[in-house]
């Protein structure tokens, strides 16, 4: 882009040229504009004019509006002589320092006043770097080496020697300088320097690239987009989180958008390399917190309405975790107003403690305790008091372990007593008027500890089915073996694959395929997938399907396969899987997927491809991604569900008996008449015995039809 404007000064006139440097701002781009005249101007001056421009036009078509002005560089030229100095935040561009060398703060005396950007933005460039010498011990004339060589970049401030190891044969230095340079200037001066020290060099800069990241904090589970921006190309660019002195890697790329599940207040960087020099910058992202786990404790635990008293009072306490994040605590009645709550610090925890008062008369109301953080999103926690009303049926309390309240039949109460040295909670149910057995939740606190650091968590998911769960009764078995699979699953999906093929373990078995087409073996299921981008992770898992809720009559196999497809653009999607059959007696073999809402197998989306299956195997081919397994029969299921062949089936048998009883019939009035021998009448009474049966056994099937019908309504 390139603008002429006429200025005028006090009859002084010059020309005011614009020229665009090429540097994109949120708001527009940055021009460098120069004012020529045959006479002095007044800078003053000048910059009163331009302040008085708005929109200035380029052509016929475009025009260009000005929003702010600063002076960034005056010269003066008298005949050959030329004297250029930078403003006092402004410093020589490149073009400038290694073209005219004119560089740092020194006033130029070439004539550099035609260059297109004269002066640049100081910034804050800093190197972070080693020298690793092949031999001899670094001393003072290696590090004038170090000096001299830097000192070449334009903007050069100062090194610093931070560090000798390897008894002085590395070096680790620092240097800052206040021009973004190119990294192809920093690969020369470090290549020189290798040659002349007889050395290998490493570099790492901050301050080179621009980093983009929400200014305030965002909402709790939320997805914000981090962008970094590096003007040149490099290598490879990615992306890592800094918490808890650990890193993480992300995903590769200069944008990364951080799904609800990782998005945490944490430290983000991203980094572009190229050969031995990293360019990195870093941002600090917050996030408006919300308690994962609010643990309420009840004293007393129940509610204990069977003595003749109008209202019952409960002390309850809710802890969390010690957390940044201020929150605005209170707790309500069901529609009723809510009062505000205040905390006090107990063991790194915050507790927040209350008296609830509850009615002896049904129906019992609900109470919730609400934790509201700075962006006003809410974690409500419904307190879930047990009142035993006059006639309920309930569970004595006892002493068993720990103490067990009065409990109402069919809850399950939890008890957050463990022994010394473990942490974690007791669960009993109780069932009509008798207590199951005590479930225990408490592990050692530092296995927890480990736990929460575990790298390799696929070995320890499969250690957790190498137990018995044969403790606890139906109703938590189920609930435990769903919550595992979703959980297996939830991991897999985060899971960044860096050069790997899979991990094995005696449970669990995960593999991945980067490429387009995929065939691969999981615990001997054969998965085969055709995709044109992404990258497709299985895991099979074994000794978890007899733990999920059965199917009717049906068996299920031992294994269960899970596929997750991440960075995928396909519209449609099919994969095919080889299930070894288990149980080569069970003849009928469907295939099914774990419907996590309904927490039992659905055969939707899938179908077993009887052609393609052999004797020992069978072929399922489904169009979504899921926890897939086959279910085993010994013959075709009658679905219960089908009312029309309900219908169908049972006005046949009407048909069929109505038929029967008027043979019946028939044969009584006519049997005078018809019977005239011993062989007739050994023909006609052999038919009279054998309709009775024959209606004896349609009643019994169609009972038994009428019967499984209305016991699935």
């Amino acid at each position: 882009m390139h603008v002429c404007v006429s200025v005028c000064v006090s009859h002084r006139c010059g020309f005011l040229t614009i020229f665009s440097s090429g540097e994109p701002e949120p708001n527009g781009w940055i021009g460098a504009m120069t004012v020529e005249a045959n006479v002095t101007l007044d800078t003053t001056s000048i910059l009163s004019i331009l302040n008085m421009l708005h929109d200035l036009q380029v052509n016929s078509t475009q025009t260009v509006t000005v929003l702010q002005n600063t002076l960034i560089a005056d010269c003066l030229l008298y005949g050959t002589n030329t004297s250029c100095n930078c403003s006092t935040e402004y410093t020589w561009s490149n073009d400038v320092c290694y073209s005219f060398n004119c560089c740092n703060e020194a006033t130029c005396k070439a004539n550099v006043s035609y260059t297109p950007i004269l002066c640049v933005p100081k910034v804050n460039v800093q190197i972070y770097g080693s020298v690793s010498l092949s031999s001899g011990t670094w001393g003072a004339s290696q590090t004038a080496k170090l000096q001299g060589a830097l000192a070449a970049l334009n903007g050069f401030q100062n090194l610093t020697i931070t560090n000798y190891r390897e008894s002085y044969k590395i070096a680790d230095f620092y240097a800052s300088v206040n021009v973004r340079f190119m990294t192809s200037k920093l690969q020369g001066i470090l290549a020189n320097l290798e040659n002349d020290l007889t050395a290998t060099a490493l570099a790492n800069t901050s301050g080179m690239v621009t980093i983009v990241s929400p200014n305030t904090s965002v909402c709790y589970e939320s997805s914000p987009v981090l962008t970094c921006t590096f003007m040149e190309a490099m290598t490879s660019a990615g992306w890592t989180m800094k918490r808890d002195n650990k890193s993480y890697v992300l995903n590769p790329g200069s944008v990364v958008e951080l799904n609800n599940n990782c998005a945490t207040q944490s430290i983000y960087q991203c980094v572009f390399t190229t050969n031995r020099i990293t360019h990195a910058a870093t941002t600090q992202l917050n996030v408006a917190l919300l308690p994962d786990v609010i643990t309420v404790v009840n004293t007393p635990p129940t509610g204990d309405c069977t003595q003749p008293v109008s209202n019952v009072s409960i002390n309850v306490s809710a802890t969390i975790p010690q957390s940044t994040e201020i929150y605005e605590v209170s707790w309500s009645y069901s529609g009723g107003p809510s009062t505000k709550l205040v905390n006090k610090t107990v063991n790194n925890n915050l507790v927040y403690s209350f008296i609830v008062t509850l009615s002896c008369k049904p129906p019992a109301s609900t109470q919730n305790i609400t934790f509201t953080n700075t962006k006003k999103q809410d974690r409500i926690k419904p307190l879930n008091i047990d009142i035993i009303y006059n006639g309920s049926i309930f569970c004595p309390a006892e002493t068993a372990e720990v103490y067990w309240p009065n409990t109402t039949a069919g809850l399950t109460v939890t008890n957050v007593s463990c022994e010394n040295g473990t942490v974690g909670y007791k669960s009993r149910t109780c069932n009509g008027k008798t207590w199951q057995p005590v479930v225990s939740f408490c592990i050692n606190q530092k296995l927890k500890n480990v736990s929460n650091q575990a790298e390799n968590f696929i070995k320890a998911a499969s250690n957790i089915l190498n137990k018995t769960w044969d403790t606890v009764n139906n109703s938590v078995l189920y609930k435990m073996s769903s919550t595992y699979l979703e959980s297996v699953e939830n991991l897999v999906k985060n899971i960044k694959v860096v050069n790997s093929t899979g991990v094995n373990s005696t449970n669990l078995e995960l593999k991945f395929c980067s490429s387009g087409n995929c065939n691969m073996s999981v615990f001997n299921i054969g998965v085969s997938m055709n995709k044109t981008n992404g990258t497709l992770k299985t895991v099979a898992i074994k000794q978890l399907s007899d733990k999920l809720r059965p199917n009717n009559s049906q068996i299920a196999n031992s294994l269960i396969l899970s596929a997750t497809l991440e960075n995928n653009s396909d519209s449609s999607l099919e994969i095919q899987l080889d299930f070894p059959n288990e149980l080569l007696n069970y003849t009928k073999p469907v295939c099914v997927f774990w419907n996590t809402t309904d927490g039992n197998w659905s055969d939707t989306g899938c179908f077993a491809n009887v052609n393609a299956s052999e004797a020992n195997h069978t072929l399922c081919e489904c169009n979504h991604l899921t926890p897939f397994s086959i279910l085993m029969s010994k013959g075709d299921e009658i679905k219960d569900t089908d009312e029309n062949l309900n219908i169908i089936t049972n006005v046949g048998l009407a048909v069929s008996v109505f038929s029967l009883l008027i043979f019946l019939i028939i044969e009584f009035l006519v049997w005078s008449a018809v019977v005239k021998s011993h062989l007739s009448h050994f023909r006609h009474t052999a038919m009279t015995k054998l309709i009775p049966c024959i209606l004896l056994l349609s009643g019994v099937s169609s009972s038994s039809i009428l019967f499984r019908v209305f016991s699935f309504c």
